[in-house]
């Protein structure tokens, strides 16, 4: 009897043991969910917030008809245990075209009936046509008023940082940067409390100030950009590279140098963006991008086409339905004749258009985009690896600012590569892994990802290169 009763209490203990493992799992899934669910909500919520503010800065420019509206300084971040991070849309700080010579510089206005192409003189801005720091403050403060709630997924305790950066590169150049303008931010700060006021009061109580940009050279935070830059410009087969890289510009202007880009905000952290290019599967496949938006800060049309195999100079004939021909050419290294060129490489020759798809390209693609899908992986677990291998060597964060990484990617695989990614990792995560608290592992899977897809564009030409 008493060995029955025994094997009674055993068994209920056991299936104790058991019910107890499956609450436990149960839970750990319903979190897990809850977490992906959250994650989503952020993301939708982070973009939804990112399109009213690209258009609010769209109506609001204060001249339509000439003034341009750089709408990819407009970002939306949210970064959990800090809060959110809004960069506001810029505009060009005076009209027409910027020339400078050394220090000096004038203002071409071409839009103006006044301005002949030949007058060379030195020209300040009418007063009329420069946006001042009174006229961005009013309109963010109009913004806040209107769209202040909308931040209500941001948690209690946490911050919101909304900055307009006036900064001195926004002009169209020629010659040597300007030196004499002195970029500054206009930030406005509060709390996830104050967003539950009405909106004229948050806009009223909000903390602004207005202060230049610093641009002293930080060494720990140099040194890291160059870690990045030689990680995207050196790994992978090339499969991405930086963005001047296997990079023809057909509107005649120079090809610009990459240079690692860094900010800093006190309490959140150090933020790096870097744009890169995919190419791998343009050795089948390769995206021609017809540039005619109204947001870009000039008064041409460009076209870029991104290809491995012509990193040099030539010429690229495409034919098109809308277009008989539009032949567009690259300037030639240290000026040698096109024709010449042509001939040394035979790998110029006309691009066709793509028309209807066989089944053996419909193949072909869908290889491709395995392997876009392969490589992507496979690029984002090696920025996670050298953001906490190398990441340990910002001494000067503090324990809840956070290393935070953003890439922009071009690429022809807009359905399996997103356009944006950023990463972010708490200092106290890299401390963590650098005194052997944590695994690698277990440091990178502490790696917050969010991923913004590519938005569906009627401007871009798919092709095959002529064999």
């Amino acid at each position: 009897m008493l060995s029955y009763t025994q094997n009674i209490t055993n068994t209920m203990r056991h299936m104790l043991k058991i019910t107890g493992c499956i609450t436990m799992v149960l839970y750990s899934v319903v979190v897990q969910a809850q977490k992906v669910a959250d994650t989503t909500r952020f993301q939708r919520d982070e973009e939804v917030l990112r399109t009213v503010l690209l258009e609010y800065f769209k109506e609001a420019n204060p001249d339509k008809k000439s003034r341009r509206v750089i709408t990819q300084n407009g970002e939306v971040h949210y970064f959990p245990g800090f809060g959110l991070l809004i960069s506001a849309p810029t505009y060009t700080n005076s009209l027409g075209v910027k020339v400078i010579n050394g220090d000096a510089y004038y203002y071409k206005f071409n839009m103006d009936e006044e301005d002949s192409d030949d007058d060379d003189t030195n020209k300040t801005p009418p007063a009329t046509k420069v946006i001042e720091k009174e006229q961005i403050i009013t309109l963010m403060k109009g913004f806040l008023s209107s769209y202040g709630n909308l931040f209500g997924f941001v948690k209690p305790g946490e911050k919101i940082f909304f900055y307009y950066d006036k900064r001195y590169d926004q002009e169209r150049k020629y010659n040597s940067q300007d030196k004499t303008a002195k970029p500054e931010r206009i930030l406005f700060e509060f709390s996830q409390e104050d967003t539950r006021m009405a909106g004229q009061d948050l806009a009223a109580k909000t903390k602004v100030t207005v202060e230049p940009i610093d641009k002293t050279s930080k060494p720990e935070y140099e040194i890291m950009g160059k870690i990045f830059t030689n990680l995207f410009g050196n790994g992978f087969d090339k499969s991405f590279v930086t963005a001047d890289n296997n990079f023809v510009y057909f509107n005649g202007l120079e090809k610009s140098t990459t240079k690692e880009r860094y900010e800093f905000f006190k309490g959140l952290g150090v933020i790096y963006n870097f744009s890169v290019n995919y190419n791998r599967s343009l050795k089948l496949h390769g995206v021609a991008t017809m540039n005619t938006s109204s947001d870009v800060s000039s008064n041409y049309k460009s076209m870029t086409i991104t290809r491995p195999a012509i990193a040099g100079s030539g010429a690229v004939t495409i034919v098109s339905e809308s277009e008989e021909e539009v032949t567009t050419s690259a300037k030639s290294e240290k000026g040698k004749a096109k024709n010449k060129s042509k001939k040394e490489d035979k790998s110029l020759e006309p691009v066709q258009v793509m028309g209807t798809a066989s089944s053996s390209e419909k193949t072909g693609k869908s290889k491709d985009t395995q392997t876009s899908v392969q490589d992507y992986a496979s690029f984002i677990n090696e920025v996670k690896a050298y953001m906490i291998e190398y990441g340990r060597t910002l001494r000067t964060l503090a324990p809840t600012e956070r290393l935070v990484v953003n890439i922009s990617i071009n690429t022809w695989n807009k359905e399996t590569i997103p356009q944006k990614v950023e990463l972010s990792v708490p200092k106290t995560v890299l401390d963590e892994y650098d005194k052997q608290g944590l695994t690698l592992a277990e440091a990178i899977s502490k790696i917050r990802v969010s991923e913004q897809k590519h938005k569906a564009s009627s401007h871009n030409i798919q092709f095959q290169w002529s064999k």
